[in-house]
């Protein structure tokens, strides 16, 4: 379970760097709020942070959810997607939606 949840931590983290670098890559362009494609294209610096995110973030959430398998197996499953929604989409959107408050874009 600690284990998961450093691994969760960690794949916050990566999803906070790379969003942050896509940001700095889109200074004066607006970022897409949910999905689409951006206008500049990521560099890989940034990519490597997401993958690692998604990659952390698959193995936080099963190691999370591993530890409430033998008691509850249903709701180990709803932990374990609803960690995946969190912890890939939380951060890259509040950091974007900041980026277009902050300089005035709207999209």
């Amino acid at each position: 379970m600690i284990l998961g949840i450093v691994f969760v931590v960690s794949a916050v983290l990566c999803h906070m760097v790379a969003a942050r670098g896509v940001t700095h890559e889109n200074d004066e362009l607006p970022l897409p709020t949910v999905y689409s494609v951006n206008l500049v294209r990521p560099s890989r610096r940034t990519r490597r942070f997401q993958t690692a995110g998604w990659i952390l973030s698959i193995m936080g959430a099963l190691r999370v959810g591993e530890s409430f398998w033998m008691l509850t197996p249903g709701w180990s499953a709803v932990t374990v997607i609803a960690l995946l929604l969190l912890i890939n989409a939380i951060p890259a959107l509040v950091i974007t939606l900041a980026h277009n408050r902050d300089h005035g874009l709207q999209h």
